[in-house]
């Protein structure tokens, strides 16, 4: 679940207590993924029960971080969802994968914690080149 990208390429020290102090007063909670849903045809995601502490949480830390809007702004809405996958190509595919999900919902998940992951932008570089910078425990 991403809370918000982008994000500083390697964030400062000040950052890190920024958001350390930010999130020690978000309470932890319990999500429950039910369902699937889709953006367009080409990404078919896990979306929460309950969106409204993952907008709460994102609209926090976008608060904190002005210069850093969700998605660059790209959107007005912020969706929460976990991403099953995505192919423009290859919507079959998705949607067996859609099939082999659904009988598996509801997953319940616990949220008692915020990864600060630090990378290269996703455009120009494989995800395997992003590392964990630093856990951050909720409430």
């Amino acid at each position: 679940m991403t809370v918000l990208y982008p994000f500083r390429p390697e964030p400062a020290v000040d950052d890190d207590e920024r958001l350390r102090a930010l999130l020690a007063a978000v309470p932890a909670w319990t999500t429950c993924f039910d369902r699937t849903a889709w953006f367009d045809d080409a990404v078919l995601y896990l979306a929460p029960a309950d969106p409204a502490p993952f907008v709460e949480l994102t609209a926090a830390v976008a608060a904190a971080f002005p210069e850093h809007p969700p998605y660059g702004g790209a959107f007005a809405t912020v969706v929460p969802h976990v991403t099953v996958g995505s192919s423009e190509r290859d919507v079959d595919a998705l949607r067996a994968a859609e099939r082999a999900v659904l009988p598996r919902l509801p997953i319940e998940q616990p949220v008692d914690h915020v990864e600060l992951w630090c990378g290269p932008a996703l455009a120009t570089a494989p995800a395997a080149s992003w590392r964990r910078r630093a856990s951050y425990r909720l409430g």
